[in-house]
């Protein structure tokens, strides 16, 4: 999928992706990872920097917050 100037299209919208997949928590402004965010039990990008959160009423929380 990358080649190795990373700028093929597939390499592009997959950094694109990961960008947005982020969601910020709103206590702490940590970043949580937007799958988990929504109450989703694996991240669909399977990513070691995904924070752990959760959904709740008043927003999105990591899980240090909650």
């Amino acid at each position: 999928m990358f080649g190795p100037s990373y700028r093929t299209p597939e390499s592009a919208m997959y950094r694109r992706s990961m960008i947005v997949h982020y969601v910020p928590c709103v206590e702490c402004a940590t970043d949580v990872c937007g799958d988990y965010g929504v109450g989703k039990d694996l991240c669909r990008f399977n990513h070691d920097d995904c924070a752990g959160g959760d959904l709740y009423d008043d927003g999105v929380f990591c899980h240090y917050c909650r």
